[in-house]
């Protein structure tokens, strides 16, 4: 199991994971999470050689015996690209942080059901699978005791800032967006306490200048730009930087009230904590995109309860399983309105990938002489098409036929047999994969400029390098006013 891009988060990754481990599960195969070095597009932003070549295994205990050494190269097999984007925005399965992807119509009101089944999904996964390394829980335990545990509550609130894409999780909501909720809790008990995690320098001044020395704060790295810090390549500790928002997650998982943004990480905490479940509050709601239909009414249950806080979950986190396979009684909280999928939905229905990729060799992830790792950041590269079954040899083929949608998406996507349709790669749309369709970084479809990209257009993604020593290096958008 690995990334399909170098630009996302860690809990981004962490929900990749998840994912992929449903997918594993529902068709019988020993699951191996490894998140090397490099990626499909460029660098894993969170690899640090000092702490191993895993990057999964500097936080979470493996999932399984499975590895590189102990499992022959013909019997490991992974996801290609084409079929990572597809379980990560289409397929209809699959654990989503926020509505994205094929369920980003729900952006616009709070999905009680969709939420519910989301978070159940994931929760029964976590408790199945993952193990945080010891010495991360020792540092959330001494963070926890030192700051937060003579509180009479804590309220957890996550302010996302820095590069939060407006068209995949909702605008930035600042600081003063969360205020009316968190006075309205303070109200409710006087004498809790703040645990608030931001990666925007200005977020975290914002919320100690309201609320004082009520403010508890991990220490960690924060940008004062729109460049998120382990983006940053300028900025070195790639390991802190994803322990960090390790330890952070956890944290906000302790609290009794959580008010937080569209966000993996926050997000996460709740998976984690699914008793917070109750307790919780989208402000990614509360504020919907412009484009959205306006909403309904205020009622009582559209703003927070006060009440809410009269019977929080347990500060501790939710009990974990031990490594031989869980105590009796520690089952998954599962919210009522969580729908599963029919009895009866097939894997194909399910999972309908159109197939699963040689796992590249370690040497060949050292080199970046992958097919899909040579690809680094550069705009307009054709994606190779993928072997069929034959050409693989038939020991590394798990999938439905092909040969079910129109040219066999032309080797540019990923054919649903159940909807006979393509999902293609980046950079190329049409029924069969067969239209080249760029996303420049400096035009709308109208044509008016919207944004400036000082650095190499990558034209398949609408993403921005950096020219010259920084090549993996994202940019940021610089908005023409």
């Amino acid at each position: 199991m690995r990334i399909n891009h170098s630009a996302a988060g860690l809990f981004a990754y962490f929900v990749f994971a998840l994912n992929q481990l449903h997918v594993a599960t529902r068709l019988g195969l020993t699951p191996y999470v490894y998140y090397g070095e490099l990626s499909s597009d460029g660098r894993n932003k969170y690899y640090d050689a000092n702490h191993g070549d895993n990057v999964w295994e500097y936080f979470f205990q493996p999932v399984s015996a499975a590895n590189h050494s102990n499992t022959p190269p013909e019997e490991m097999v992974e996801l290609d690209v084409g079929a990572l984007w597809y379980l990560h925005n289409d397929a209809p399965d699959s654990i989503r942080s926020f509505p994205y992807g094929v369920d980003r119509a729900r952006r616009c009101a709070y999905d009680e059901a969709w939420v519910g089944g989301m978070r159940a999904r994931a929760t029964q996964l976590i408790e199945q699978f993952v193990r945080v390394k010891p010495h991360v829980s020792a540092k959330v335990d001494a963070f926890w005791q030192q700051k937060l545990a003579a509180c009479e509550k804590v309220i957890g609130v996550h302010v996302r800032g820095t590069d939060k894409n407006p068209v995949i999780g909702g605008a930035i909501q600042p600081p003063e967006l969360y205020f009316p909720a968190i006075d309205t809790l303070l109200e409710a008990s006087p004498e809790s306490c703040i645990f608030a995690a931001t990666d925007q320098q200005q977020f975290a001044q914002s919320l100690i200048s309201r609320y004082g020395d009520r403010v508890s704060m991990y220490e960690s790295l924060r940008s004062p730009s729109e460049l998120n810090v382990f983006l940053d390549t300028d900025i070195k500790g790639n390991y802190r930087k994803g322990e960090e928002a390790v330890v952070v997650m956890l944290l906000l998982s302790r609290c009794h009230h959580l008010l937080k943004p569209h966000s993996a990480l926050s997000e996460t905490a709740i998976y984690f904590n699914p008793a917070l479940h109750a307790h919780s509050q989208e402000i990614g709601y509360a504020h919907p995109p412009e484009d959205c239909p306006p909403p309904p009414e205020p009622t009582d249950a559209s703003v927070v309860n006060p009440s809410s806080m009269a019977a929080p979950p347990s500060p501790s986190p939710p009990p974990q399983p031990s490594s031989e396979g869980g105590d009796e009684g520690d089952e998954a909280v599962v919210p009522e309105s969580a729908s599963p999928q029919p009895a009866d939905a097939t894997d194909a229905e399910r999972f309908p990938f159109e197939w699963l990729a040689p796992l590249p060799s370690r040497e060949a992830l050292a080199s970046g002489e992958s097919a899909e790792g040579a690809e680094g950041g550069e705009g307009g590269a054709e994606p190779a098409a993928s072997p069929s079954g034959k050409e693989r040899g038939e020991s590394g083929s798990v999938g439905v036929a092909r040969g079910s949608c129109p040219d066999d998406c032309h080797g540019r996507g990923v054919c649903n047999p159940t909807l006979r349709e393509c999902r293609c790669v980046a950079g190329w749309g049409g029924r069969a994969c067969e239209q080249r369709q760029q996303r420049r970084c400096n035009e709308l479809p109208n044509q008016k400029s919207a944004s400036l990209c000082d650095g190499a257009c990558a034209d398949d993604r609408g993403l921005c390098y950096c020219n010259g020593t920084h090549p993996d290096r994202p940019l940021p958008m610089q908005v023409r006013v």
